[in-house]
Order: structure tokens, then sequence, then C-alpha cells
């Protein structure tokens, strides 16, 4: 038997794969233990915890087979723990418990599993205690039910794990909700819950997979290329499948590594030179005993051989999220042969100091946007998080911002406007498809007040206020010279010229927003076909 292989308690038959710690079966009456409760667990002590509940054996019940451990409540909780320090930890690193548990009779009662790290002498470090989900009620009466609990990062101190296994009354159970005054708790009687097949895994980073530098775009005449685990998870005792598949789940590739086998490693880097045009997704699968313990997918696109264009009259809304990957961004923005974007000068996370200083991330992708010939739209999304928490506590939406007093918000619109005005010439108020902002009757007049300020402190600037196609656009703004209208899926793609038409009459430049119908009820080739249709409709409108 290898030595990095250890005979796990409870599993006296074989050795465990390295990354399985520690497995609880309970099996333990062929190991020589006549003892009415399995071998170092301990019951716990203090209030709600009486003596008088008892933890034993079943020899009759188990999850695949008995016997287990069964809790027994009569009033009061009940909880034992395992004293033992044979489940060593390494610090910066995370491990999995699982348990299977099964209930009868807990009405307000529930059981659950909870772990805390030891420090080198043996005691519990503070605050790296956690419980598990909750296992009870009459849904649950008479079923086995897994429950898993990821722990925290272990602490520089850790050296142990400690496990304990409860029944616990409404006063103890984690998800008790919070007491009003003088509560009033009722208790179960005669509760009884049965815990088997415990493990603790060492979760270790053993594979990943991504594209290569992370572009998740490839251009027609560029091969796709995916990066694999860097680590054998073999080495692990742990099996990984790798698949390639396009959106209509047609598989492209496959890849497998086994655990007995060393010498045959997951590839650290996959070719794809002949994929056609379409959606992909990258699937890494690790498994262990045909058990699947993660997974991890990595989204990418291959591009059709298009003619480049001069100008597109297509554009991109992009997120927070892009402003953090600049070279991605750039890709899907080249995919489609962006002619402009628009980006979120102002949001929920932005800051006084990043205002005052300079956005980093958004400024780097503006060089970018700008050096590539695209034009850029400057987008107040949202007020700064916390100028407006300080300035107006109780109210926080955009139009509350700019709806106050002009001292509050001017100096800080001042600052960024002066970051951007050689760079942003067009500018939006508001974010597209948010339908509660044209629902406040402020709104309109805020934003003119706003779009004010914009052309005054840049020559030339435009101003659009982002409005949702489905309500009527108002009228009598002086200094918004632009409109942004939402198209949601609810419209259908024949009706958008109709939309488009309407909000066009007075003469403003438009632009319209499109949004796809929702990937969880909608196949890929229903939303692909959809989308189509919604982009060619309002390029034909003149949008």
């Amino acid at each position: 038997m290898p030595a990095d292989r250890p005979i796990i308690h409870g599993n006296p038959d074989g050795a465990m794969p390295r990354h399985i710690l520690k497995r609880f079966s309970f099996d333990e009456r062929k190991l020589g233990n006549v003892e009415e409760i399995p071998m170092y667990w301990q019951q716990r002590k203090g209030l709600n915890l009486p003596h008088f509940n008892k933890g034993t054996f079943d020899p009759a019940v188990g999850h695949d087979a008995p016997p287990s451990f069964r809790l027994n409540s009569i009033t009061e909780s009940v909880a034992f723990t395992y004293h033992r320090s044979d489940i060593p930890v390494e610090p910066g690193c995370r491990y999995l418990i699982s348990s299977w548990i099964r209930t009868e009779n807990l009405r307000k009662s529930r059981a659950y599993i909870s772990v805390a790290y030891l420090a080198r002498d043996l005691k519990v470090i503070e605050q790296t205690e956690i419980n598990s989900p909750v296992v009870g009620g009459a849904e649950q009466n008479g079923q086995w039910c897994q429950v898993e609990l990821p722990t925290l990062e272990a602490p520089r101190a850790a050296r142990f794990l400690q496990i304990s296994v409860w029944l616990a009354q409404p006063e103890l159970h984690p998800e008790r909700a919070a007491d009003g005054p003088r509560p009033i708790l009722t208790q179960d009687t005669n509760g009884v819950a049965w815990f088997d097949d415990l493990e603790v895994t060492h979760l270790l980073p053993v594979a990943s997979i991504r594209t290569l530098n992370d572009t998740p775009v490839f251009a027609a005449n560029q091969p796709a290329q995916i990066l694999g685990p860097q680590v054998n998870p073999a080495h692990f005792g742990l099996a990984c499948r790798i698949s390639i598949t396009d959106d209509d789940g047609k598989v492209y590739y496959t890849a497998a590594s086994d655990p007995h086998d060393l010498g045959q490693t997951p590839p650290g880097l996959i070719r794809l030179d002949d994929l056609p045009c379409g959606l992909y997704t990258a699937k890494l699968t690790v498994l262990s005993q045909s058990r699947q313990i993660a997974q991890q997918e990595v989204r990418f696109a291959k591009l059709p051989d298009l003619p480049p264009t001069a100008s597109s009259p297509i554009g991109i809304c992009l997120d927070e999220s892009s402003l953090r990957a600049v070279q991605a961004t750039m890709a899907g923005l080249h995919g489609i042969q962006a002619g402009c974007v628009k980006i979120p000068i102002w949001s929920s996370s932005t800051t006084g100091s990043q205002i005052s200083g300079g956005q980093g991330a958004c400024e780097e992708l503006l060089k970018r946007v700008l050096a590539d010939g695209l034009e850029p739209i400057g987008v107040f999304a949202a007020p700064p998080a916390d100028l407006a928490t300080n300035a107006l506590p109780s109210q926080r939406t955009l139009v509350d911002f700019f709806a106050a007093d002009r001292q509050i918000w001017q100096p800080c619109m001042a600052l960024s406007l002066t970051h951007y005005a050689d760079v942003v010439r067009l500018w939006q108020i508001g974010q597209d498809g948010q339908t509660d902002l044209a629902l406040d009757g402020r709104y309109p007049a805020a934003a003119d007040l706003v779009a004010q300020q914009i052309i005054t402190l840049i020559d030339g600037a435009q101003v659009a206020l982002a409005w949702p196609a489905m309500m009527a656009y108002p009228a009598a703004l002086k200094n918004v010279k632009r409109q942004s209208i939402s198209l949601p899926s609810a419209i259908r793609p024949e009706q958008i010229r109709e939309y488009i038409k309407e909000h066009s009459r007075d003469g403003k430049p438009l632009w319209a927003t499109v949004w796809p119908l929702d990937d969880n009820h909608y196949a890929a080739p229903v939303r692909r076909t959809d989308l189509a249709k919604r982009i060619v409709f309002a390029l034909a409108a003149r949008a």
C-alpha cells in the first residue's frame, strides 16, 4: 500500500485517493469498537445541550448500508464532535465536508454539520466555525439528504479540522430567524437524526480551463486555442474530462485523463484550426471515483470572415466588468465590427476618488477605442455610491441625485467632464433598460439640467436621454438633442419599425438598444434567429 494513500478510519477494505482526507462510514464493529458511539466522537456540553440526549450506532439504518450515527433528542439539543487530530489542513487551502442526513419527527428542530479550524494547541480558532445547510421538516421526513459544506480559507494558524454533527432545537439551529422581544420558542420531542458517509475532501486548485490570453473571440483566420489544466489531476487521484461543444450541443473535441495512468496527461493546449463560425463552450469536469466534484466552463466565439466596413451603425453597451477586461472587450468589439461603444463613466461602484483622480480602467479602454476609430459614448448610469450615500442617505437613484441641490452633484460632474472633454463628444443620462427611471416624473427635467451642464463645459457635445420605447418620449427638452430608446424582448421584431418611427417624429438622432430573448426560456437557435431579426428591423428603420 503506498504511504501517501492511508487507510481511512471506517473504510478498512482499501485506501482512498489523497484528496479525500477522511471518510466516516461508521462501520466500526469490524474494527473492534464495541462502544455505543463511534471512536473519538465526544458529546458536546453547554447551554441547551443536556446530558440525557444520546448518540449511538444504529445497526439497522444507513445510507448505502447500515450502520449510521444516530442522534436522539428527547428535548433540547444534542451534538457530537470528532476529537482526534488526524484531519490536517494547510494554511491557504479550502476543504469540502459532505454528509448524508436523515431525519424523523423534526418539525421545529433541524439537523446539520459544522466545521471549525483548530490551532496547534487544538483550540478552536475564533470566527472559523461555520454550519452546513439544515435538514428537517415534513417534506424531508424519512429521506436521506446530502449536505455539502465548503470551508473558509484556512488561516495561517490552522493545523487541523474539527467536525461536529448537530440535532438542534430552534434556539440553536443556524437558520433561525431573528428573535423579537421575549420570543416563545416551541421545541420538538423525540426527534431523531441519522448521519452517514461523512467525507472530508481537500479542494485543491488542480485544474482550470481558459482561452489563450483570456480572449473570448477568435478571428476567422485565427485558430481557436484553449489552455487545459496546468496540473495533472491524476496526481491527486482525480479524473478529468474536457469537451468543446457549440451552442447546439454538437461536440467538436473531447479528451479525458485516468488517475490510474499517470502518463496520460490532459492537454496543456488545445488548438482547433478548422472550427466553424459560432459560439462555443469549453467544459472541464473533475471527478472523484465517478462522482463530479468540480466543473468549469469558458465560452468563446469563432468569427465569420466578414469584409471590413468603413463605419458600422452597430454598437455595444458595456458594463462595469468590461472595463476590467480591456483586451477581451476590444476583441469582442472587433468581432462585430462595432462603430460605437457606450462606456459607463459613472456606475454604482464609482468612488469619489476615481472621479477626482481619473478611472484607470476606463481611460485605458477609451485609448484603445479611439485608436481603433470607434465613437465612445459616455454614460452616467448611476450615482457614485459614496457620494450618493453621504449626500442623500435615503435617496440614492440617479434621479434623486440630479434632482437634489445642484451643489451636491455639480462639482463631481465637472471633474468627470474635465477628464473626458477632449475625447468624448456624445453622452447619455441614465442606463438603457431602466424603466423605473422613466416612471419618475422628475427624470426628464433632471436630465435636461445635467445636459445643460455637459454642453456648457464641452464644445459640440450632444446628450441623449435613456428611455423605454414602450413609453411616450417627453417633449420640450431643450438641452437633450439625441434619444436612446430601449427595445425589450417583449416587443416583437416586426413591431420595432413602428416604435422607432414613433420616437423619431421630432427629428432627433436616435439610438435603439435591442435586448435579446431570455436565455432561461429559449433555446440558443431561437435566440440567435430572433436577435438577428431585431437588428435587421432596427437598421431598416434607420436607427
